[in-house]
């Protein structure tokens, strides 16, 4: 359910043409913690009120996983069928916000010249390193935040026996 809370609100901001937007940014990151604390939430209940950071890593490490998948694939259908000047149009969004972020004229040339070499690149190929990335930056991302959540969310028997 979460991924495709996730997907919805990616598809909004794909809609608006708000790739640089912190907005959706914490709208997503909020999303995020509260579909991986509820389903920690019951599978907890599941398990007769225990849960130690193990299971909810684990279950968070799934999560994140089918998340980043469903994630990555949508982002590259989106970039290579439906909007083809992705890349650029958020090339030109970063540019804009360092701009308004004050950055200096050294900083602005610097990210100028990084484009270029970026263009100068072939892209063939690059679509399973891509997707691979992605998918493997959601695994650590919710590596992390899984780990904070079930450390907080742990409940152990005191007796094992039981």
């Amino acid at each position: 359910m979460t991924a495709l809370v996730e997907l919805l609100v990616t598809s909004i901001r794909y809609a608006m043409h708000e790739y640089v937007n912190f907005t959706f940014q914490g709208m997503t990151f909020v999303i995020l913690v509260a579909g991986t604390i509820l389903a920690m939430r019951e599978l907890r209940l599941a398990n007769g009120g225990w849960l130690s950071i193990r299971e909810g890593l684990s279950m968070g490490l799934l999560m994140f996983a089918v998340i980043g998948i469903l994630d990555t694939t949508y982002q590259q259908i989106y970039q290579s069928y439906v909007d083809t000047s992705y890349t650029q149009t958020v090339l030109e969004q970063t540019r804009n916000m360092m701009e308004r972020s004050g950055a200096k004229d050294e900083q602005l040339d610097m990210f100028d010249e990084q484009v270029e070499k970026m263009d100068d690149q072939p892209a063939k190929g690059m679509a399973g390193i891509a997707f691979i990335g992605g998918v493997l930056t959601w695994i650590l991302g919710g590596l992390f935040l899984s780990l904070i959540i079930a450390a907080f969310m742990r409940r152990v028997k005191s007796n094992p026996f039981d």
